[in-house]
Formats: structure tokens, sequence, C-alpha cells
């Protein structure tokens, strides 16, 4: 008999309570979930906080084409279940009722949805910071579910240093029984090393690879740019530039490439394309948010672009001359493939996983050197240079959402038609 399958999107209403701007593991889940409810619709949803995802489901169905309006109503829905940031110092007697309807349910436990003993449920999020989400998570295995976790890092375990914290609350993962997937080689290999120190064994489970996507949603590759934003407009004023895609936080290294870029100013005066950073504020990165809040007047040829929305986005990358990730980590790295996506060459970390997604595409540095780093920017600010890169990368097959989201079906279904 063969079993039903179920993606969990409870990480997706807890980051909504949060942030109203999607990030990399977000992007994942909406994509994902835009193609499986598309393609298949034998394929459930469910989540930690009601037993009935009907809700939910209409919900997605009537935003998945604006991400911040599915965040924002995301959150109407659900703000009871995780008062975060936006609702702090809110007051009102329905807000009231909602908060402490939340407390109930993380305290006792909300109705499990009604699943059966070999049915399968697809985490699309990976492991949850979320210590709610967690026993959720091992209510579902104690009642035979199969779980199915698609982990993009397991940071908080072997780079805690990058985090604020919650890395105990992520260890306690690591004990359900469930069939893990992870995005690139490296990361198999990093989940090990996570098991080890947690576990205090080695890990045993086969885990399989599924690497993600060079695609950016609903763009053919080598777009052209449309008109860009107000804000850009004013920002940039025509004048070329060097594209960093990526929340401002410690891991992301921003610090060494601005102070890379400053260098290079020296070397090249005017002639030195403008430093574009793309991302919002994170955390741990007080040096590279302020060196970025005084660019101007210290005269600096860099500007950050807090919160782009899609359309931004889009321009900046089909409008970029090449783009850079000076990143210390990363499960699999998006902006190197969107890059590639369209047309750009990278000029990325040779670090964690990154090679795996811009394989012979990109210039590669040490993240660690800012020599190294220079000297990469360097070779792409040569226009020869980037015409070869950017030949190789035209005849290049690069991944889809939908390759991405036919390989997680296969492995679902195979999973569904073997007995338990």
């Amino acid at each position: 008999m063969q079993r039903r399958i179920f993606i969990d999107l409870s990480d997706l209403i807890v980051y909504a309570a949060n942030f109203d701007n999607i990030s990399g593991i977000q992007r994942i889940e909406i994509e994902l979930i835009k193609l499986i409810l598309d393609q298949y619709e034998s394929i459930g949803i469910i989540n930690a906080f009601e037993p009935n995802s009907a809700r939910l489901k209409a919900i997605i169905e009537q935003s998945l084409g604006d991400e911040r309006l599915l965040l924002s109503r995301l959150n109407d829905a659900f703000s009871y279940c995780n008062a975060g940031p936006k609702h702090q110092g809110r007051k009102s007697p329905r807000m009231f009722f909602k908060m402490l309807a939340r407390d109930i349910s993380r305290l006792f436990g909300s109705r499990l949805p009604n699943l059966e003993s070999g049915d399968i449920v697809l985490v699309p999020g990976g492991f949850s910071f979320d210590r709610f989400l967690v026993g959720f998570y091992e209510r579902l295995a104690a009642k035979g579910v199969r779980l199915v976790f698609f982990v993009q890092d397991v940071l908080p375990i072997t780079r805690a240093e990058f985090l604020s914290g919650k890395g105990d609350v992520f260890a306690l993962n690591f004990p359900i029984p469930a069939k893990i997937i992870t995005t690139t080689h490296y990361t198999v290999e990093d989940f090990g090393r996570a098991y080890q120190i947690v576990m205090k064994a080695p890990c045993r489970a086969a885990l399989e690879v599924i690497g993600l996507v060079h695609q950016f949603p609903g763009v053919p590759r080598n777009a052209k740019p449309d008109e860009p934003s107000q804000r850009l407009t004013d920002m940039l004023q025509g004048r070329p530039f060097v594209l960093c895609v990526g929340t401002v936080e410690i891991r992301k290294n921003h610090l060494r490439l601005l102070e890379a870029w400053r260098a290079l100013k020296s070397e090249f005066g005017a002639a030195l394309p403008v430093l574009v950073v793309a991302g919002r504020r994170g955390w741990k990165a007080e040096a590279a948010l302020a060196f970025l809040d005084h660019a101007a007047e210290n005269n600096d040829p860099v500007c950050l672009v807090e919160k782009p929305s899609d359309d931004e986005l889009k321009w900046l990358y089909a409008s970029c001359t090449f783009s850079v990730l000076p990143s210390l980590f990363e499960g699999w790295g998006l902006p190197v493939g969107e890059s590639l996506w369209f047309g750009k060459v990278c000029a990325a970390s040779r670090a964690t996983s990154v090679p795996e997604v811009g394989r012979d595409l990109c210039v590669y540095f040490d993240p660690d050197s800012v020599e190294e780093m220079k000297a990469a920017i360097r070779q792409l600010l040569d226009s020869a240079v980037r015409k070869t890169y950017e030949d190789k990368i035209r005849a290049a097959t690069l991944r889809t959402w939908a390759d991405v989201a036919s390989d997680l079906i296969a492995v679902l279904l195979k999973m569904a038609e073997t007995p338990v």
C-alpha cells in the first residue's frame, strides 16, 4: 500500500511572525511548494499549529506570486503562533487572546494533523530552531510518521560562532528518527561532524544529496534588465557596479570585502565600479554595517540596498558587471547560482559548499585573505577575462527549481512505495 506524502510548512509560519522579506531557506521552501502544489495534487500540506491546514493552503495558493504578501498573510492568520518582533508592544485584546492561545498551544501541544503510521512528511526548511516545532516532530515520529528533513547546513553545531544562540534547540533535532537530504557533499561531511558532536557517536545513516538551483525564480536565463526602481536609479546614477547579495552578517564576510574594495580604489581610482551590497541588516556585523552607513562621507565607492525586492534583485543581477560572494560558510550559495543564471561570472569564496554550486564557472579565492580576494576581483575587472567566463557560463547546464522539485519528489515517491 502506497503511503501518503505531506509537506510541513510550520517554520515558514514562524518565520513570517518575525520577518517581512524572505531569505535563502524561505525562498527554497516557497519555490518548492509552488511547483509541488501545481504538479502533485495528491501531496498535502500540514503545520504544527492547526490540525487542518485548509486555511494555510488557501493562503499559499492566493499569495504565491508575491512573497511579501504571503509572509504578511501568514503573519496575520497565525500571529498567535509566535509573537516575534513584529508584535512587540501590541496591547490589543485580540492580540492578547491570540498570544494566550499560542502559549497554551506551546505549553500543552496542539492536536496533531490526521496522519497515520507510515505516512511521509517532508520538512523543506530542515532542522528547526523552535523548541515547539522540535516537539511537534518528535510527536510525529513517535506516531510512526516518516520524517524527511531537507537540511541546508548544520552551522549551529559546527560553526556556532556565526550565530546568535539557539544551538541547544537545534541539537534536539538530531535524535529524531528521520531521513536526511542535504544539498551538497560538503554538508554530508559536516552533518557527520555535527552528529558526532551532538550524539557522541558516528552517524551511520546514508544521507542523500539533492543539489539546489541556479535559477532565479520566474526569470529566463540571461534575462536583460527592465527599468530600475527609483531608489536604484538615485543610488547608482548610471555608474557600473559589482553586486554582492546576502544578509549583512558575520558569516557573509562583508568587512573583508569592503576592506578589499577600499584598497582597490587606491589602485583603480574612478575606474573602479561601485560595490553594491544587497540584503537586510543581520547580526554580529557592526563594523561592516558602520562602513556601509558612512561610505558616502568617507568617499568609499560602496552602497547598501537594504531589503531589496525581487524586481530590484532581478535588475541588479542583470545589470551588474559581475558579482562577488565572500562568505566564510554556505550551505549552498544561492547568490552564486543566481549570478550564473543571469550570465554573470562570480568572484566567489572557495570555502565549504560554494565550489559545488559555481563549479568551474567562477573565479575563487580564500575568504580569509583580502589579498586573494583583491586578486580575483582584479581578474574580473578585465573585460576579456569576463568574456571568457561568460561564454563558458552560457554553454553550461544549470539547475532549475523544477529539477530540484522533481528530484525531491522522486525520493518521496520511492519511500511511499517502500514497506515500513
